[in-house]
């Protein structure tokens, strides 16, 4: 929604496919409650203000970032939670023979010569 003048008005999320905009939310919904990541994420929203529509969407948003890694790094989840203050790959690779062996090499880019 947009402002006029002095006029501010409530946010509304629109953009994006429906459908999956409501899996998304479903799957947070039942995230807060069961996924130590996204359950740690909804109850530190509320306290600081946030309203519960908002804090759920930022959890969307959480639970969609996770889910991309997962497809990105082709890995499993692992649940042992990282050590304040260092930077750790929380996701275990598989094994390249899980993925049918596929490489990076520049026979795998298709270059023909």
């Amino acid at each position: 929604m947009r402002d006029c003048g002095t006029w501010r008005g409530q946010r509304r999320m629109a953009g994006g496919r429906a459908a999956v905009r409501a899996v998304l939310r479903m799957a947070s919904v039942a995230a807060t409650r069961a996924s130590p990541v996204i359950r740690a994420c909804y109850p530190r929203l509320r306290a600081a203000g946030k309203p519960s529509k908002v804090a759920l969407t930022a959890c969307m948003r959480k639970l969609l970032v996770v889910c991309n890694a997962f497809c990105q790094h082709q890995s499993l989840w692992d649940p042992t939670p990282a050590a304040p203050n260092t930077v750790v790959h929380r996701f275990r690779p598989k094994t390249p023979k899980a993925f049918g062996g596929l490489g990076t090499g520049s026979a795998s880019r298709g270059k023909s010569r």
